[in-house]
């Protein structure tokens, strides 16, 4: 028997075992751990049955005048507390008050495109927007939309005009415009998908007979299995559980669930904000018991805010899911100049160009994310990044205002971007005129360190591949029998790169050390 199984409080716990067996070690044998819930209960149960012999305890008057002393400011605080009494005062507020961790909002990374502006004082300022979660449901959307326009499929091998020819691009075949809204349809109730689950289960492709592979291939790694909407995923199941249909999962409700689930950590508050959610929807009891075991949502965020990612789905949908009155002004304005041919200067040639066939405003769905983030805010993301000093004094404030002590995770990383950056101020204020002085810092410096390990043994590996692809190839040209090899060939280095993986995949442990290390000629 132990604490949780006895249903007494610690105190009571250790004081009967001491009674049955004196010589007890209590510290380290007895009990090694004990949970901070128990010792509240402990105490509650000791305030409560003060209470029936202290009258002060029991005074509403001194309960009020005690909580105005030690909260004047904090008013909803204060009528909250006066609902309780001083059982809950004692234990949450004073003995057993755990400060909550303080945010870490200012680590996310800032929206490329959207921002509020505010007024402090006489002077107009300029906040931007934070990414948004990846769970979010407006998240799962997004990237599946990109993950769709982004597709293209592949035929291995087809015989054009009497000559073999290898991946063929069958896309508009497969995919054309109203087959993306079936299959986005498809894999929006999908966790996750791999290449031959999507071949087989929503184009009914099968193998040929004697073939190990399907006739057709996708453009992504073949053997990964690539995200599709996990947070309805998750939800749905739960749902199924409960007994609950599908059809309750609205986009409405989707969001309305996860942003609880997402944004209340403690248990305790869960179950309380759960048991609300379910009353105010008649859900069954299990309801509750189903969703409080959801493990927390990962911290993780996107590249663009969630008023970014809204402006963008609008063009990005298709068909049904596709609606033209959602299309703000702002972006309606710019498509009805890229219909009639208006000129405007904050609309560039490319989009012109890539826009030239679009005649009506039905033209303007399906579209993939990077022509949707030139139609709606006239640029790619990444010009946002770029930062340009004409002046050595203008690099000089950057570096005291911006780029602060401490303003990156990794301490060597920032040492070394800092003394380069003095370098080139140096340079910069010794020779006077330079045309141009690029400074490239990379972007997953603030990822954590296993991360960043992850990266930088993924890069190793690639590199490693493509220099023993080279040497292969090499050798191959060598050989008077074989005609047209060009080791320098992007083309020919994938082609063998996919062939290397099919012949190797059974070699067991060669695999170990063939493809960790290039040929020892090819090494740098």
């Amino acid at each position: 028997m132990d604490v949780r199984t006895s249903g007494k409080t610690v105190g009571a716990y250790i004081y009967d075992t001491l009674l049955s067996h004196p010589n007890q070690k209590i510290k380290g044998g007895l009990i090694r751990t004990i949970e901070r819930h128990f010792y509240k209960s402990e105490l509650r149960q000791i305030i409560t049955k003060q209470q029936e012999f202290i009258p002060q305890f029991r005074d509403k008057e001194l309960l009020a005048a005690c909580i105005e002393e030690l909260y004047p400011n904090n008013i909803p605080h204060q009528q909250n507390l006066k609902q309780k009494g001083f059982v809950e005062l004692f234990v949450d507020d004073i003995i057993f008050y755990q400060r909550p961790l303080k945010t870490q909002k200012h680590l996310i990374s800032n929206c490329p495109y959207e921002y509020h502006t505010y007024r402090k004082g006489k002077e107009e300022k300029i906040k931007p927007l934070k990414c948004i979660p990846r769970s979010n449901p407006l998240f799962q959307e997004f990237r599946l939309w990109q993950f769709i326009h982004n597709l293209r499929i592949y035929k291995r091998q087809e015989w054009i005009n009497g000559k073999l020819h290898t991946d063929v691009d069958v896309t508009g075949e497969f995919l054309p415009l109203e087959k993306k809204e079936a299959l986005f349809e498809y894999l929006n109730n999908l966790g996750s998908i791999k290449q031959d689950g999507l071949l087989k289960n929503f184009w009914k492709i099968k193998k040929n007979p004697g073939e190990e592979h399907l006739p057709y291939r996708w453009n992504y790694v073949e053997d990964k299995s690539y995200p599709c909407n996990e947070t309805r995923f998750l939800l749905a199941g739960k749902l199924k559980k409960c007994g609950i249909e599908v059809e309750f999962l609205t986009p409405e409700m989707e969001n309305r669930l996860w942003h609880l689930l997402y944004s209340v950590e403690d248990p305790d508050e869960l179950k309380k904000a759960l048991s609300s959610f379910a009353a105010l929807f008649h859900l069954p009891e299990q309801f509750v018991e189903e969703f409080v075991k959801v493990s927390s949502f990962k911290k993780e965020y996107g590249s663009y805010s969630g008023k970014a990612i809204k402006k963008l789905l609008t063009i990005m949908r298709v068909g049904k899911y596709w609606q033209q009155e959602e299309i703000d002004p702002h972006t309606y304005s710019r498509i009805d100049k890229l219909i009639t041919g208006e000129a405007d200067e904050t609309i560039n040639i490319l989009i012109r160009e890539r826009t030239s066939k679009f005649t009506s405003i039905d033209h303007f769905q399906g579209l993939p994310a990077y022509l949707a983030c030139y139609i709606v805010y006239g640029r790619c993301s990444e010009s946002s990044e770029v930062i340009k000093w004409n002046r050595p004094e203008e690099m000089q404030l950057y570096m005291e205002s911006v780029f602060k002590q401490n303003c990156l995770r990794n301490p060597i990383v920032e040492q070394v971007v800092r003394e380069t950056m003095r370098t080139v101020y140096d340079l910069w204020k010794l020779c006077g005129r330079i045309d141009e002085i690029h400074l490239e810092l990379g972007r997953e410096m603030k990822n954590p360190a296993a991360k960043r390990a992850a990266i930088t043994s993924s890069i190793t590996e690639n590199e490693n591949r493509n220099l023993r692809i080279k040497a292969l190839l090499m050798e191959l040209k060598s050989d008077a029998a074989i005609e047209n090899v060009r080791p320098f060939s992007p083309g020919q280095q994938e082609i063998l790169k996919i062939y290397e993986e099919g012949a190797l995949m059974a070699a067991g442990d060669i695999l170990k050390i063939f493809f960790v290390l290039p040929p020892p000629n090819c090494r740098a």
